[in-house]
Formats: C-alpha cells, structure tokens, sequence
C-alpha cells in the first residue's frame, strides 16, 4: 500500500487518485491546503479546534 499500488480488500479494489498538481503560487498552496484539509476532515466527521474563526 505504502509503495503507491492500490489497495485490495478481497475482490473490492478502489481506484488510486492521480497525484496533486502544483498550484504554482504560494496563495494558492495554501488554498489547496485547507481544501484537502476540508475534504479529509469532513469525510471522518473530525471536528479541528486549530480553524475557529470568531
């Protein structure tokens, strides 16, 4: 799994996502951040206490 190839569990085998592209810029780094952030978070339904904006 570590070495890049798919992983298999039994007949199940998901679909490996192509690699991030470089944005260029460094604002737009750090936009890619918090969006993969955002993703990875929501999807395990973890709630971070670093992003609270008041």
């Amino acid at each position: 799994m570590l070495d890049g190839s798919p992983a298999k569990a039994g007949e199940i085998q998901p679909t490996v996502l192509p690699p991030l592209v470089d944005p260029g810029t460094a604002d737009a780094r750090i936009n890619l951040l918090f969006r993969e952030k955002a993703f990875w978070t929501f999807s395990r339904g973890q709630r971070l206490g670093d992003l609270h904006r008041s």
